[in-house]
């Protein structure tokens, strides 16, 4: 089995994607295409994490800023952690990353 998280939207690329050394972010589109061309089959595909992409988006496109500041994240761990438990019943149309489970065929 192969299990990969990747960061999602290129829309939300920007600075702290840089700083973190990241050089795109997928679609579930492109993720399923790049896990089936290396001869993997797409068990589950899907976004994760849709509050935390408008946060990521201020910081990083808006803001520009390379890290996160750690008030940020225990606001956000505070406040949206219940979503993210409900999140996980809810197909997402958008989310700050892409959660796919694949097998070799």
């Amino acid at each position: 089995f192969l299990v990969i998280l990747v960061p999602a939207h290129m829309f939300a690329f920007g600075s702290l994607d840089r700083h973190l050394g990241h050089v795109r972010r997928y679609s579930k589109s492109s993720l399923s295409q790049a896990v089936v061309q290396i001869g993997f089959k797409v068990m589950r595909l899907r976004y994760l994490n849709v509050l935390g992409l408008v946060g990521w988006w201020f910081s990083s496109r808006i803001l520009k800023r390379t890290i996160v500041p750690s008030w940020q994240v225990k606001l956000f761990d505070f406040f949206f952690w219940p979503w993210l438990v409900l999140e996980k019943y809810l197909p997402l149309p958008v989310g700050l990353s892409v959660l796919c489970i694949a097998q070799k065929v």
